[in-house]
Parts: C-alpha cells; structure tokens; sequence
C-alpha cells in the first residue's frame, strides 16, 4: 500500500446511550496514493456536499449527519466518488461501517476496498472501536462479498420486511486488521 498519512484532526461528538455526549478525534484528512478521505466535519454546510452527485438524496446535510456522524468523503484524484462513516459510535467498544460509492462507473475498481482499509487502520491505530458491524441486505450478495473481503464474518440474520444479514470485524485482534 502506498503512503499512509494522517493530516490534521477533527473532533466528532458522538451520543451512545441515555444521551451522554462523548467526543472522538480523528483525522480530518487522510491519503493513500490517489485515494482521499475527507471529514465531512460535524459544522459542515449544504455548501459543503454540493460537488458530489451522489448526495443528491440527502436534501439536508442534518439528514447526512444523522445517518453517518462520522462521516467521510471518498475522492479518487479530484472525483468525490463515495462516502465512508460510522453511526451508532460506542467509543471504545463499537460501531457499525457504512461505506457508498455512487456510480456503477466507480464500483469493483478497488477504490471502496481501499477506502475502508485507511478509514480502518487509522481508527484501529487510535483504538476509536474494538469491533466494527455493518448490516447489509441478503439480497445483495455484491455487498455481502466486499464485506467478508474486508474481513467481516457473518455474525446473525435478521428477518422481517428486508432480511438483513448482520456481519462482524473483531479489530482487537492481530489477524483481523492484518487482512486489511
């Protein structure tokens, strides 16, 4: 893997339970070759989201915000071509991954692969989470197999209206962030 560097920091409040506010510092920048991620900070502006086409979704950045609060543009040279975030933070303990590339055009290149990998290892190295989830649709067996890429094992499967497959990275073990 190319340069790893982590430029100037960030603070994000996060909230886990009864409503206790805890604040985490993260990088604001980070870089692998021609991979960037960019803090979309906790004060950041409509303004902010508006060269990226893929955000059109979110009509507010409140909205961005509440989904992912540790949130994260993905750019590839100049292109803002994803994002990559936490939500339901537990400082020390756990979170659960999101990560987004917009256009087909983007996909299977190796650009989310190498994303969630800087995104981990910086968070790994400030021992913000001890375990990562993410929940993903059995019906989507693309995302399934990025995230067992990725290290993720499948941990349950939850039915109702979407069955939705719940997957698991234990980050407090060697081997795990080894793969990645």
């Amino acid at each position: 893997m190319g340069l790893l560097s982590a430029l100037r920091e960030t603070v994000f409040p996060v909230f886990s339970g009864r409503l206790r506010r805890h604040f985490i510092t993260v990088p604001a920048l980070m870089r692998d070759g021609d991979i960037t991620l960019r803090a979309i900070g906790p004060f950041a502006k409509r303004r902010d989201i508006s060269a990226a086409d893929g955000l059109a979704g979110f009509k507010s950045m409140r909205r961005l915000k509440k989904a992912l609060p540790l949130c994260y543009y993905i750019e590839a040279g100049t292109v803002c071509i994803g994002l990559a975030g936490m939500r339901d933070i537990r400082p020390g303990k756990s979170a659960e991954a999101a990560l987004i590339i917009f256009s087909t055009d983007w996909r299977r290149r190796g650009y989310g692969s190498r994303a969630f990998r800087l995104l981990a290892k910086n968070l790994k190295t400030r021992g913000i989470f001890e375990r990562l989830t993410v929940r993903v649709e059995k019906e989507n067996p693309a995302a399934i197999s990025f995230w067992r890429k990725m290290g993720f094992f499948v941990e349950k499967a939850e039915t109702g209206e979407k069955t939705i497959t719940e997957m698991r990275l234990d980050m407090s073990k060697e081997d795990a962030i080894g793969r990645i």
